[in-house]
């Protein structure tokens, strides 16, 4: 069983796959306590651990420390120039985070068992939406955008007073807007112009697209705010399908892939 690792800013998210590739059960560790965190009885299964840590290293200590009691290594994975027939474009490829090179990883392997076509959109809909784009077997660029939470906790700091709130979740943009097409309120307002801000991204780049490579698309989300976006996609009649596990399927398509050579 591999215990697979996905280390965000925000959340480190878990599962554990068979080695035939099947999902036996997954959860979610806050990063911000991971120092208080217990390691959860499910791990004591693995007999590998595949990681991509876009956190850093502080997180990757107390992660450590967490899973010491498995006496198992830790496998880093890292970003590379191919995998199997899919080119990745980035430059330089360093620069790329794991998380997004897992998740394209596992939506190019998606394309090959499907009717999609040959092209898609990965869209990550985190603390940064991130909309990556896959052309005839190449990863070609994406956008990096602040999500809806970096957005509406901006705005909140900026244009309005934050005193009576203790933190920033607290106040009414972050949670209490609600999504309109002439907002009337301040809040709402604020709000809207988020998502219309991230839909907007996507429409543009989902053209972009079409027009570059002629051909079906699909939008491939993932991310705690997935469900939101999909929402106006579908609105918008742009393809989609909500994939919740696309980082941690990379993560372990790469693993594999790095035991076998």
């Amino acid at each position: 069983m591999k215990l697979l690792i996905d280390a965000g800013n925000t959340r480190c998210k878990w599962a554990l796959m068979s080695d035939a590739g099947e999902l036996q059960c997954d959860g979610i560790l806050d990063a911000a306590q991971l120092d208080a965190a217990r390691l959860p009885p499910a791990f004591s299964q693995a007999d590998a651990i595949w990681m991509a840590n876009v956190a850093g290293e502080q997180t990757l200590q107390l992660l450590q420390q967490m899973l010491e009691p498995l006496g198992l290594p830790i496998q880093q994975l890292q970003v590379s120039e191919v995998y199997q027939s899919l080119r990745n474009a980035y430059e330089p490829v360093q620069q790329l985070g794991i998380d997004r090179w897992c998740a394209l990883v596992a939506a190019w392997q998606s394309l090959q068992t499907s009717a999609s076509g040959t092209a898609c959109l990965v869209i990550n809909a985190g603390t940064a939406l991130t909309i990556d784009a896959i052309a005839h077997n190449t990863f070609i660029g994406g956008l990096i955008v602040p999500g809806i939470r970096l957005q509406t906790q901006a705005l909140a700091q900026l244009a309005f007073s934050q005193a009576r709130y203790s933190t920033l979740d607290e106040h009414p943009i972050v949670s209490q807007g609600k999504l309109a097409e002439f907002p009337n309120n301040s809040i709402d307002a604020c709000w809207s112009g988020v998502i219309q801000s991230l839909i907007g991204a996507i429409q543009r780049q989902y053209a972009y697209l079409q027009a570059r490579t002629q051909s079906e698309i699909i939008c491939l989300l993932s991310g705690g705010d997935a469900a939101i976006i999909a929402e106006q996609l579908a609105l918008e009649k742009i393809p989609y399908r909500i994939e919740p596990h696309l980082v941690l399927q990379g993560i372990y398509l790469l693993g594999r892939q790095s035991k076998s050579h």
